[in-house]
């Protein structure tokens, strides 16, 4: 077991095991090292990796902390006083090094070709390991006022859990690391408990900015920070909102938002790029995609505030359809079918004169027609009624 030896600046672990690399597969110089830590230390230093913080940011991506899985744990950790056999995974912080044990001087880790007897020193910070896989198990044993609070305390201190840290080269930037990190949890959790579907697009979106789910995504979060969106996109499960967003992104939105040089018409890439002259094919300029995603923003803003300004009714009743996902889908669709027809730039005025005509549906419930299979059907109805196209694909 490792011996944790605090002082006021670092934390000391006297016995780690350095994975040499050829042993572990890993790419990009990643290097792994596994040691034993209180788990008082990891609440005090750690930070779980989440899909949302505070002010919404999209760069964390961990499931919250579960109120009931932590009763859970910690029910079980009283109850046998033991320590958990699984390890905990993270990241440790670049700060972080090693001391060779027989010569007391700091180590280069990129020298440490085999087994050998080294220290780690962590600085003992709050904020500074962060949690890729493990939270519920660190944080069970967190104070408590419940009833377990007398038997578990002196356990914050006494049990040691195991963890896998994860070292990574001074050259890696913050984003290559927050992808190599989203790979990690994907793989851990793949063959797991089932995870959200808005989780899932969350990682996708984080660890490709530049696909078709992530910048559905990108699109949809800006949506909904203005009219006519404004805070009703459910973009994570820690949210109410009326409108889900996964099968908008999987079933309409992202072919028709994908950077794709196929020549489509019926692609915003396509209209974006012949009007600018920029090209994203094969780029890495996330500024240039913030551009592009601009230009979505500004079309789906004026196409759907049209929408609402002709079925304002329907747009605020909770018993309406217009804006379940179905009749979302719809209208993409729709709106995709018909950038092929007549292209992109139109004014608000053209949207509200062709919305006018679509007459023949009632979106009150009970009475909408379309199910979720009919996303396809009900784009039809409106090309149809609204812009006079008969969509034949």
């Amino acid at each position: 077991m490792g011996i944790l030896d605090a002082s006021d600046q670092d934390d000391k672990i006297t016995a780690s095991i350095i994975y040499p690399q050829q042993h572990t597969g890993l790419t990009g110089n990643v290097r792994m090292v596994s040691f034993m830590m209180s788990a008082e230390k990891l609440m005090a230093n750690s930070y779980v990796l989440r899909k949302d913080n505070w002010d919404q940011s999209m760069e964390f991506y961990q499931r919250l902390i579960k109120k009931g899985r932590i009763t859970s744990i910690r029910k079980y950790l009283a109850s046998t006083g033991t320590t958990f056999f699984n390890n905990i995974i993270v990241s440790l912080p670049p700060e972080a090094y090693f001391i060779d044990e027989k010569t007391e001087h700091r180590a280069n880790i990129n020298e440490i070709k085999g087994y050998g007897n080294y220290k780690l020193v962590l600085p003992n910070e709050f904020n500074t390991i962060c949690v890729i896989d493990g939270q519920h198990r660190i944080f069970a044993h967190h104070e408590g006022a419940d009833i377990l609070e007398n038997t578990i305390k002196p356990l914050r201190k006494k049990l040691h859990l195991l963890v896998t840290g994860l070292v990574y080269p001074e050259t890696m930037t913050y984003d290559d690391r927050l992808k190599y990190e989203s790979s990690i949890f994907l793989d851990i959790n793949s063959n797991a408990r089932p995870v959200p579907a808005d989780l899932l697009l969350f990682i996708q979106t984080l660890r490709d900015p530049f696909s078709d789910y992530g910048i559905a995504r990108r699109v949809l979060v800006q949506l909904n920070q203005r009219s006519p969106f404004y805070n009703l996109l459910e973009l994570s499960s820690t949210e109410t909102a009326r409108i889900k967003v996964a099968s908008i992104v999987k079933y309409a939105l992202r072919t028709l938002v994908a950077i794709t040089d196929s020549g489509r018409k019926d692609n915003l890439y396509y209209h974006w790029s012949k009007e600018t002259g920029n090209n994203l094919i094969g780029s890495k300029d996330r500024e240039l995609l913030n551009e592009y995603i601009k230009f979505m923003v500004v079309e789906f803003t004026t196409y759907f505030s049209a929408l609402k300004s002709v079925f304002e009714e329907d747009w605020e009743s909770k018993d309406s359809k217009l804006l379940s996902t179905i009749s979302i889908n719809g209208f993409i669709m729709a709106y995709q079918t018909l950038i092929k027809h007549k292209g992109v730039g139109h004014d608000v005025e053209f949207y509200r004169s062709s919305f006018e005509k679509l007459t023949s549906i009632d979106f009150t419930k009970g009475k909408f027609g379309y199910t979720s299979s009919q996303y396809r059907m009900f784009s039809k109805k409106i090309l149809e009624e609204c812009f006079g196209i008969k969509d034949v694909e």
